[in-house]
């Protein structure tokens, strides 16, 4: 029998242990509601990806939840924005992270090394002459003495100590520059992840420093397209995740004012070899085929003092003679939904083999994308044994292997010819308008999709600051 002393001891530690026992299942019905929703959004992410990249056939199959739904619960960032650095030298990749993370509360900080934010982003960015230490040459051949002045000369900068996160897009190697400051790291190749890093000792030594990168949960390594993906599982043996650009920056929409007129993307200039093939096949085509009515301007022709998106959604079309596996404007076209007109696989392996037609497909340093010179110089990831190397200029299988990776036959609806007769015929018969509807459909999964990772990439990196 207890003591009149020791039952109010015994009947509060008996109160005690039941309070436990209803918070423990409390915590345990909170933590499997956090599992399930978390499950549930991966299998949705899970399952969106499976149809948008054609391993899933039935599309009613996937119960998406709005994206005003899926914005919900952002910011993470304890009530104040999440502060993002970049210093890249292509301002297009950033200004569409700048503004598909906005409505996360994330800013992005951008000091632009190129010309063309001030002359598409109407200077939403700052100019070289703003940032410290580096500038285009710099960043292109970043060493580590170069590393030590920008860390010296920024470790105590007030808007220096206020950034979240580095993010690098072009080059991805750039991020090198940031190593020392000890914040989170958004490696993101929209081009080969090894460009200004050309020298093999140089190229081992980012990828060590990436394969440390990618093991932290604090960081992100990525692509903006397949062909980075692959290319980089190659080389560096990373497992990198696809995050397309979605360039809804341009707030345009397909608007043909002419059925006749179309825009032709050859090459990066009117005099490169894109474009001469161009001619001269329309030009024996035309004689076969009734090409009166069409009116076929190059991007530098009709653009020559530049542009705007609305002007570009006016096209019929757009075809494109590609020099490289993936462009920024690609995206944009895509997005705008207008219809695009790429060479078949056969006919674009068949032109880079004869003629090295997607010449900046290969090339490590960016200052050398024109040198057929500019090969590969590390060998491959034990992981690639088994792959062909995607600096085989001579061999069909190779080529074609890894050409099947670019954004032309990565995405649905883009129309495809085998020969210039063929593109005039299909330019004849396309139904525009269905395409472009098709596209749109396509965008809508694709923004669905990202809204979806980079919520899951954001959570985590908020939970390993």
């Amino acid at each position: 029998m207890l003591s009149r002393w020791s039952q109010p001891c015994f009947w509060a530690l008996k109160s005690m242990l039941a309070l436990g026992l209803v918070l423990g299942v409390l915590a345990l019905t909170f933590d499997l509601t956090k599992e399930t929703s978390r499950s549930s959004t991966e299998a949705t992410e899970l399952n969106l990806t499976r149809w948008l990249y054609g391993t899933q056939d039935e599309e009613s199959r996937i119960l998406l939840p709005t994206n005003d739904v899926i914005k919900q619960g952002f910011p993470f960032f304890r009530g104040r924005k999440f502060k993002i650095w970049n210093n890249d030298l292509h301002s297009s990749p950033v200004q569409d992270l700048k503004h598909f993370l906005n409505p996360f509360g994330v800013e992005v900080i951008h000091y632009a090394l190129d010309a063309r934010c001030k002359r598409y982003f109407n200077g939403q960015c700052r100019g070289a002459d703003e940032i410290k230490v580096i500038n285009q040459s710099s960043v292109m051949d970043m060493d580590d003495q170069v590393i030590t002045d920008f860390y010296q000369a920024y470790k105590d900068d007030a808007e220096m100590k206020s950034i979240d996160a580095f993010v690098c897009f072009h080059p991805a190697a750039v991020c090198e520059l940031f190593l020392t400051f000890n914040r989170s790291l958004f490696v993101i190749a929209s081009t080969r992840y090894a460009a200004a890093r050309p020298e093999e000792m140089r190229w081992h030594t980012w990828n060590w420093r990436l394969a440390r990168i990618a093991r932290s949960p604090r960081n992100l390594v990525a692509a903006n397209n397949r062909y980075d993906v692959e290319y980089m599982k190659f080389y560096a043996g990373i497992e990198p995740e696809l995050l397309p650009s979605f360039c809804g920056y341009t707030n345009a929409v397909y608007h043909p004012t002419s059925n006749s007129s179309f825009l032709l993307y050859a090459g990066r200039y009117p005099t490169t070899k894109h474009n001469a093939y161009f001619e001269s096949e329309w030009t024996e085509a035309c004689k076969i085929e009734n090409c009166t009515g069409f009116s076929v301007c190059h991007f530098f022709g009709a653009f020559e003092g530049g542009h705007s998106f609305e002007e570009e959604a006016s096209f019929r079309g757009v075809i494109h003679i590609p020099y490289q596996v993936s462009t920024m404007s690609f995206f944009e076209q895509y997005r705008m939904g207008i219809p695009l007109f790429a060479p078949s696989l056969d006919l674009l392996a068949s032109l880079d083999q004869q003629f090295d037609f997607v010449n900046e497909r290969n090339c490590k340093d960016l200052r050398k994308c024109y040198h057929d010179d500019d090969i590969a110089s590390i060998p491959r990831h034990p992981s690639a044994a088994h792959l062909p190397d995607p600096h085989n200029k001579t061999d069909s299988a190779a080529i074609r292997y890894w050409l099947k990776f670019a954004d032309f036959y990565q995405w649905p609806h883009v129309i495809h010819f085998d020969s210039i007769a063929d593109l005039i015929r299909k330019m004849k018969s396309t139904n525009y308008e269905d395409v472009s509807r098709k596209m749109r459909t396509y965008n809508e999964r694709v923004e669905t999709l990202l809204l979806l990772k980079w919520k899951r990439i954001l959570t985590r990196v908020s939970l390993h600051r």
